[in-house]
């Protein structure tokens, strides 16, 4: 397993410098943002900012990776944001990100079993259209209706991070209607082998057998797909601060992209490529420990 993670870490990182230096090339084609006319009242002015840029130097993506190092603005007019502010930012969309992830198994859990021990066909009927009814409400809708309801998204709220725990809920819903699906399968495939039945002739109450005896096996078909929900869950979230308005990555990263921001879209693209990465890395580590079973990615 050691060789095999120093692979896979070697070449996870040898995509993010590929990965950030297409990202600066696109940007380098596109025509400067000319915001009230900073950027475009001559060709002087554009040159220099292509200078600044590193658009004119052969290793020029490196530039938005020397300023972040160096804690230097990263803006394209050489103010803005610095490194430390930008890492901050991705800091709080990774603790809304846990928290999402923490909430979306627990609710998938609960609905799991829930599910795998209901034995009234109503309530099987309405609990199998739990899923199509929330992969069929987009979740920016959900984002919406709570912030509305949570008074979110006015620039007068003294402390965002109020409204963390809202937003991870919402950003959950999805991932854990889905996480929920393939944890009752599991669970009904499991309730059906010879120690769970043999636990049921023994006495041992129904609950308690799915609960004891199911469920820790079955969770072994979450390693599968943990990886892509965790990958869901911060895409949910860049959603989710937009709405909200919460000052972290996410909302970095949109309005960095409606700004033309070089140096701040080629570093936030590779940082989130980065979590991205790490995020499978981690699902797969956690299968081969889990679940060896199932084999090596």
């Amino acid at each position: 397993m050691g060789r095999w993670l120093l692979r896979r870490g070697l070449r996870d990182l040898a995509l993010l410098p590929l990965i950030a230096f297409l990202v600066f090339q696109v940007l380098r084609l596109l025509p400067l943002p000319a915001a009230e006319g900073r950027f475009a009242r001559s060709a002087a002015a554009q040159a220099e900012v292509r200078g600044r840029l590193g658009f004119d130097r052969p290793l020029g993506f490196l530039e938005p990776w020397r300023r972040l190092v160096r804690d230097e603005p990263l803006g394209n007019d050489g103010a803005g944001l610095r490194g430390r502010e930008v890492l901050a930012m991705l800091h709080g969309s990774l603790r809304v990100g846990a928290v999402a992830l923490a909430l979306a198994l627990a609710l998938a859990v609960a609905y799991a079993l829930g599910r795998s021990w209901n034995r009234r066909p109503w309530l099987e009927a309405l609990l199998g259209l739990v899923p199509a009814a929330v992969y069929g409400t987009p979740a920016f809708i959900l984002a919406l209706g709570a912030a509305r309801l949570a008074g979110g998204g006015a620039a007068t709220e003294p402390d965002p991070r109020g409204f963390e725990p809202l937003l991870a809920l919402v950003i959950a819903i999805g991932p854990a209607a889905f996480l929920g699906g393939v944890l009752y399968r599991a669970l009904e495939a499991e309730r059906r082998q010879l120690y769970v039945l043999t636990a049921l002739a023994k006495g041992v109450p129904a609950f308690q057998a799915l609960l004891w005896h199911a469920l820790p096996n079955a969770l072994a078909a979450l390693t599968d797909v943990l990886g892509l929900s965790a990958a869901s869950l911060l895409a949910g979230s860049f959603v989710g601060e937009k709405v909200f308005n919460l000052p972290y990555f996410g909302l970095l990263y949109v309005r960095s992209v409606e700004d033309g921001e070089v140096a701040l879209v080629v570093v936030a693209t590779t940082l989130f490529a980065a979590v991205l990465l790490a995020a499978g890395l981690g699902a797969d580590l956690l299968r081969m420990l889990y679940a060896p079973h199932r084999g090596r990615p």
